[in-house]
């Protein structure tokens, strides 16, 4: 296993970017659309203050998800450190159309955490499938979350729908949070011309978050693992997967295909003491306060 800059992924006029040494981020993801490429996620730009745009594999304590603030506005979304996205992965394996990534987390203090994550992303025509792992290393039981971050063009604002029995969301206002508890496992944003990106899971994540940002345009959506009371902990050798396929659609008259896609996500622990290498994509954090507390289901 080697370190490495950027890895390209194609499949047909689709290209996906990573990079392990820029925290496993999906870089980019983009089509070829009428002789020009069409970015279906914001590229990741790095600055003095971290990254902004893209997405990422995210790990995180219980009780860091969106709250409400009892004096004041909604908080963020913080992360544990180490995060997974500032810190370099190892590139596990990579083809034309799929790599692998693997990052190795242990405490120096006795009686911390120590657990192995890993990534992999695979591009076909019109479809992202990205999986992770999660594998307990350490002695005592895990207490964690996990899912993905992934930071999106503002222009997907247009209609969010996270739960197919909810009323779909009509252009929210900049700043404006919504949340599913108990996520279905489909999800559905689309831009004004027709442009459809369509998030489909089975079991496994819990929750989904969509805030769309008061600074810099974009949406940000976090799909994560259940959090307390309901979270179960991961036990010494024992192992999470998650998978999730997004479906790119682009509307009649232009060159991208369409289609349909699946996934199978699970986070039934397994005994396994071996490292994790199964993969994830994901996005990046913006400090941005949401305007509305969520709610148990939303849209």
């Amino acid at each position: 296993m080697t370190q490495a800059m950027d890895v390209e992924i194609r499949s047909n006029d689709w290209r996906a970017v990573v990079s392990p040494a820029r925290g496993g981020q999906l870089c980019s993801l983009s089509s070829q659309e009428n002789g020009r490429r069409r970015n279906w996620i914001k590229t990741l730009e790095s600055g003095e203050h971290g990254h902004f745009g893209g997405g990422h594999v995210t790990v995180e304590a219980p009780g860091q998800g969106p709250m409400p603030h009892p004096e004041g506005p909604p908080i963020g979304w913080p992360d544990i450190g180490p995060c997974p996205s500032l810190v370099p992965w190892q590139l596990a394996r990579s083809t034309p159309e799929r790599v692998e990534l693997l990052y190795r987390h242990c405490s120096r203090s006795p009686g911390e955490s120590a657990y192995q994550l890993g990534q992999s992303l695979t591009l076909a025509p019109q479809r992202l499938s990205m999986t992770v792992s999660m594998c307990n290393l350490g002695p005592y039981p895990l207490i964690r979350r996990l899912g993905w971050q992934l930071r999106l063009p503002d222009e997907f604002s247009f209609q969010i729908s996270l739960d197919p029995e909810e009323p779909t969301l009509r252009r929210p206002s900049r700043g404006h949070l919504t949340q599913c508890v108990g996520w279905p496992g489909r999800a559905l944003l689309s831009t004004l011309d027709g442009r459809c990106l369509e998030l489909n899971a089975e079991g496994g994540i819990h929750t989904v978050t969509a805030l769309r940002h008061l600074g810099r345009p974009g949406v940000t959506l976090r799909l994560m693992t259940a959090d307390i009371p309901t979270l179960t902990p991961l036990e010494r050798g024992e192992e999470w997967r998650l998978a999730l396929s997004l479906t790119l659609t682009a509307p009649a008259g232009t060159t991208a295909p369409t289609g349909r896609s699946s996934s199978i996500a699970s986070t039934t622990p397994t005994s396994s003491a071996t490292s994790a290498t199964s993969a994830a994509s994901v996005g990046s954090v913006e400090s941005a306060a949401p305007a509305t507390s969520p709610s148990s289901s939303s849209a």
